[in-house]
């Protein structure tokens, strides 16, 4: 089999290994738009460009996703909780962040 190539049986052993989960992150694969209330596949780093589907707000602290699938990401993903807004602003500050 070449490489590039993965089998159905590989494919649903991974599938069942995974659980539904994401195995990069392990979080879940899908989410909801927040705008639309749609359930879309979430942002996927191996895959597709960050650039194409978040940005930064003004100030730098919030990652605001661009489409369904950044909107979502940042929701489910919870990246703008405050925590990590309060660490970006601290990190603009000092001329750490953006990266």
């Amino acid at each position: 089999m070449p490489p590039d190539k993965i089998s159905a049986s590989t494919r649903r052993v991974v599938a069942a290994r995974a659980a539904g989960y994401c195995e990069y992150c392990r979080s879940k694969t899908r989410g909801t738009d927040p705008d639309t209330g749609e359930q879309v596949t979430l942002f996927h780093p191996r895959q597709q460009r960050r650039q194409d589907h978040f940005e930064w707000n003004e100030d730098n602290t919030l990652i605001v996703g661009m489409a369904a699938c950044g909107r979502a990401t940042v929701a489910s993903l919870k990246l703008d909780r405050s925590g990590l807004v309060n660490l970006r602003n601290v990190l603009v500050q000092v001329g750490l962040h953006p990266p």
